[in-house]
């Protein structure tokens, strides 16, 4: 990540403020998975950021999830 420091959040740090416009599109992302929950952070010592995914399929959780995740963020690398 360039910029880590573009991703900001809130509710310990389970939703993001921004960049704009990312977490509706996480939001929808979840509702392809059953108990599917994810969220970024930017990490405090690294320029990278770092994705949790959780879901009730452990193959969508270790997998899909993250991946469909990685594939959004470049267009945030701002």
């Amino acid at each position: 990540m360039a910029n880590r420091h573009a991703f900001q959040t809130e509710d310990a740090e389970r939703r993001l403020v921004s960049p704009k416009g990312l977490q509706n599109r996480i939001n929808d992302l979840m509702k392809r998975y059953e108990g599917g929950r994810c969220f970024v952070r930017p990490s405090g010592t690294e320029d990278v950021v770092r994705i949790y995914a959780e879901a009730v399929i452990r193959a969508h959780a270790d997998g899909e999830l993250p991946i469909a995740m990685s594939r959004m963020l470049p267009s945030y690398d701002v």
